[in-house]
């Protein structure tokens, strides 16, 4: 499937490292501990960035991310101000270009801000939705389904 492009890994480090209070050292390592196994199994090196989760993202681990090869970077959480802003001028894609003002346009990094914290299809049990009962039934026997 990897080999036919019908699985992709994104992030590919061991764990998803600290993005608000990162240390070089270790988003280093981490990504290259996951970088050598995908690559020793499958094959192939991530590209892409993917992190809904974390709470902050830094124009340092942005640098690494470019310095590693990466294309692009999606992410959820940011500054509620800041998206809804993003939102109203539609500039949920942007070219993020970290540490301009020591680099100028050396490393860039296609980067998507999620509308929705998980961007999930609606109708899927996740996360928040739980409390909600907004979710999809694959039992046939129950009248639900």
């Amino acid at each position: 499937m990897v080999k036919n492009k019908q699985l992709e890994f994104v992030n590919g480090g061991w764990v998803d490292n600290d993005e608000g209070c990162p240390n070089f050292d270790d988003i280093i390592n981490n990504m290259m501990i996951g970088h050598e196994f995908i690559k020793k199994t499958f094959g192939v090196y991530p590209k892409i960035g993917w992190n809904v989760d974390t709470f902050g993202h830094s124009d340092a681990n942005t640098r690494l991310l470019a310095q590693m090869g990466f294309d692009a970077l999606f992410f959820s959480r940011l500054d509620g101000a800041e998206k809804n802003e993003r939102a109203k001028k539609r500039s949920m894609n942007f070219l993020w270009r970290p540490s301009s003002s020591n680099f100028g346009n050396q490393y860039q990094v296609l980067t998507n801000v999620f509308i929705d914290d998980y961007c999930h299809p609606k109708g899927f049990l996740v996360g928040d939705n739980y409390a909600t009962g907004d979710y999809i039934e694959t039992d046939k026997t129950l009248t639900s389904y």
